[in-house]
C-alpha cells in the first residue's frame, strides 16, 4: 500500500516533493505481505509509519484501499509537526493464493 503518489514515485522523490516519509516494516517503502507469509482466510496486520520531514507543520488526508481484501481505519485529517509520525494499521485479508495489489 501506499499513498495517492503519482505512479513510479519513490521514497527519495516523495521526501523532496511532499516531505513526507512512509516506510513499512523494518524500514522498507510502503507495506508489502510477502508470498508465504500469509494463509487464506486469515487476517494480517502490518503498520505504515507517515512521518514529516521537513520543516513545516503537514496535513494530510488518506483513501480508503480500493479493493476488499485491504482494510484502513476511516481516514481521519492526520496533522504532523515536524519530525512527528502516525501509524496506520493496513490490515489484509486473503480469500485464496494470487497476487494482491492496492494503492
Amino acid at each position: 500500500m501506499d499513498q495517492t503518489d503519482p505512479p513510479g514515485m519513490d521514497q527519495t522523490e516523495r521526501i523532496k516533493r511532499f516531505g513526507i516519509e512512509c516506510t513499512g516494516p523494518g524500514g522498507m517503502d510502503g507495506v508489502f505481505f510477502r508470498a508465504g507469509t500469509w494463509r487464506p482466510g486469515g487476517e494480517y496486520i502490518q503498520k505504515l509509519i507517515i512521518r514529516n520531514v521537513s520543516t513545516t507543520v503537514k496535513k494530510l488526508k488518506y483513501k480508503l484501499p480500493e479493493t476488499r481484501y485491504f482494510s484502513l481505519s476511516y481516514p481521519e485529517p492526520i496533522v504532523l509537526s515536524p519530525g512527528m509520525f502516525q501509524e496506520i494499521d493496513i490490515v489484509f485479508r486473503p480469500v485464496e493464493y494470487e497476487p494482491y495489489d492496492d494503492a
